[in-house]
This record gives structure tokens, sequence and C-alpha cells, in this order.
């Protein structure tokens, strides 16, 4: 972004030259102090743009101050996360299950996973998955620990499944060359952006051969 004088026809001092920013196509910032003051322009003539938002300008250098959106999401208290592990003393069984199923509010939602055995394992995603209501209900838990909002979608831990839903994933998560090896992270879970009003479901099982540990973390935020 250029600094540019829009004070056309009248005389600036130089330095205030540079208190002004071309942030988009005809719509002009006015620097002052640590913030960029953005005013009132028309994109076009049926469509005028108030625009009211501060932009942080780093004193120092003059330049933009940004930030990736997940740290913004952790700022305003709209990141959270979720994890589970099974019990040491209650390992899941050879062919057993371990399933989450993920009910999004009418917030729009984006998540990212990962998901640890400690053996062959299959990694599934559905969407659309209809249970009973049963299960163990998991508290999500805000990433901004000095903010209280809560998470408006809920998880369930292994619920009765009575229709999977569509598939979304379908991944084998190798563990090694036998079935007792060690298991790999499957840290590949991607950020979806999630139907509002849906249950989906992240299931994982074993296929090791005898019992193993696993676990799936969940990350999202909500807007």
């Amino acid at each position: 972004m250029a600094g540019k004088d829009i004070a056309q026809g009248t005389s600036l001092k130089p330095e205030d030259k540079t208190r002004y920013l071309e942030i988009a196509s005809g719509v002009y910032a006015r620097v002052d102090g640590a913030y960029v003051i953005v005013g009132s322009s028309v994109v076009s003539s049926s469509n005028p743009m108030p625009i009211t938002t501060d932009l942080t300008i780093d004193p120092v250098t003059g330049t933009l101050v940004t930030q990736e959106a997940i740290h913004y999401a952790i700022h305003v208290g709209k990141l959270y996360t979720l994890s589970y592990k099974s019990p040491n003393a209650s390992l899941v069984a050879d062919d057993g299950v371990l399933a989450l199923v993920i009910s999004t509010s009418f917030k729009q939602t984006y998540m990212i996973g990962s998901i640890a055995s400690g053996g062959d394992a299959e990694m599934e995603l559905y969407e659309g998955t209809n249970i009973d209501l049963d299960g163990t209900p998991l508290v999500p838990q805000n990433r901004n620990r000095n903010c209280a909002i809560a998470s408006d979608m809920t998880v369930v831990l292994n619920p009765t499944i009575n229709a999977d839903g569509l598939v979304l994933l379908d991944k084998f998560i190798p563990g090694g060359t036998g079935g007792s090896t060690v298991g790999m992270m499957g840290s590949d879970f991607y950020e979806w952006s999630l139907q509002i009003g849906v249950n989906y479901m992240l299931r994982l099982t074993n296929r090791a051969g005898l019992a193993q540990p696993m676990s799936i973390a969940l990350d999202w935020h909500e807007e």
C-alpha cells in the first residue's frame, strides 16, 4: 500500500503527505497516531462504502501491523480446542473404535485436527451422521484463557451411530511392520469449513492386531 496525497490542489507539509494510504481502489485511509482512520468512500455510484475500522500502524517503521487469522481468533476468544486420549487402563481393542461426533451450531465453523494411534489404524470423517442421544459429552476449552466465551459446537464421545453419513475422508494410518510397533501421528487433517447445523463424525478404528492407545485432538474457530 503506497502513501498517497489525497488533498488534491492543496498545499500539504512534506510529513503530511505520508499520512494517507490507498487501501483499495478509490478507498483512502488517514494515519492518525498509531492507527489508520478509514473514512467514507464511494466505490461506485450505486455502492457507497463507509468504513469505520482502525488498522494498527507500527510507530517505528510506519508499516501496517497484521496478524494471522488464527492468532486473531485466539485474541477475540473464538478459537477452541478439545482432545481425548484412551485411558491407560482401557486401551482401544483390536477392531475397536474411538469416535467423536461434532454437532455444529448456527455459526460458521472452521476445524482442523490431528490423530494418533499406537499401531495401524483407519481414520474416517463423515458428514450428516445420525446418532442416538447417548455417548459422553466432552467440553471444549477456549484457547484464550482470559475469555469465558463458550463454544456453540457440541462434541460427544462414542455415541450410538445409526447412520455414518457421507464419507469425506477415509485413510489408513500405518503403524509399522507389525501389530505391536509404535504408531505414527496422522497430523494431515487439514482445515474444513463445516456446514451449519450438521453432525460430523471423526472415527478411528484400531487395525493393529491387539489393543492400542489412541487419541484425537480438534481445533476450530467460529464466526
